[in-house]
Order: structure tokens, then sequence, then C-alpha cells
């Protein structure tokens, strides 16, 4: 029986060896980088940071602020392109002021936008998008284009990021 035991505490311990490191080997590191559009829109002073430093198999909370110089937003709509390897796999319009979901196609990640609360008086603005990126995310670069238009149709912002693994 104690060999029994010792053989089986041996492998247990491998296996248990060989998932870490196929954990470890997984998870990947995504530098990410953002810039304004070129037709940006009239949101001032933004900035876009994410915690924690992302990587495959992880969430990140993308955070973008700035200052909605006036007339306020009463309504809106946000746009959302993301391209893998310069080739689109989701799009999706909604609006700016209710929450939403996109999944990703082959279960590669989703991301939330929990909309922000309408009207939105002029002064500082949050936005937050969350991203959960799957283990199996495939290496390259991902971009997304995120913009939104006020009630009026006006460019409020827009913004690309760029993820490398």
């Amino acid at each position: 029986m104690g060999h029994f035991l010792s053989v089986y505490f041996f492998f247990a311990m491998k296996s248990f060896i060989l998932c870490l490191l196929v954990a470890l080997v997984a998870a990947r590191p995504i530098t990410v980088k953002w810039a304004k559009c070129s037709n940006f829109g009239r949101l001032n002073n933004i900035d876009v940071n994410w915690t924690p430093n992302p990587s495959t198999g992880m969430n990140v909370t993308i955070t973008g602020t700035g200052n909605l110089p006036a007339p306020a937003m009463s309504s809106g709509a946000w746009s959302l392109l993301v391209k893998q390897n310069g080739v689109p796999i989701a799009k999706k319009d909604h609006d700016f002021c209710s929450p939403d979901q996109v999944n990703l196609p082959l279960g590669l990640g989703s991301l939330y936008l929990p909309g922000v609360q309408c009207p939105v008086a002029a002064g500082p603005i949050v936005v937050n998008m969350y991203v959960s990126v799957a283990s199996a995310a495939p290496s390259g670069v991902t971009t997304a284009e995120l913009s939104a238009k006020d009630q009026a149709n006006n460019r409020i912002f827009c913004i690309d990021v760029t993820m490398t693994s």
C-alpha cells in the first residue's frame, strides 16, 4: 500500500507541475497602445488606462476619462469595430446610455460596456469597458475602434486601441 501511495503521489505531483507549466505558457502578455482617431470628436483632456496589465486568460478594465464641453449629451450611441490581424471579427452599434456585451467569435473573449448615466452634463466623464481575453486567443494584433456620437449625431470621441500578443 505504501508503494502505491508513493507512486500515486509522484504522478499527482507530476500532473500538477505539468498543468502549472501549461497555464504559465498559455498566459501571454498583451501590449496595449491607444491613440485618438483622426476625426476624434469634442471630448477634451482624454486619457485611457487599463488594469491590471493585460495577458491572455484574464479580465481587464479599460477606463477612459475626459471633459465633455457644453452642450450636455441627452442621449447617444457608440460604435465598435474589432479586427484580428486586419480581419473584422466584430462590429456593433448600441445605445451609449445602456449596457451591452459583445461576444467575440469562437469564444475568444468578450467586451462589456456598462453604459453611462444619461443625460451627461458638461464636465468630467468616465467611460468603462470590461474586457475578458480568452486563454485561447490567437497571437497577433487585435485592433478596436470605439467611437460615440451624441443625440445630434456629433462625434463625442473616437479612440483606436491596438493589442499585440
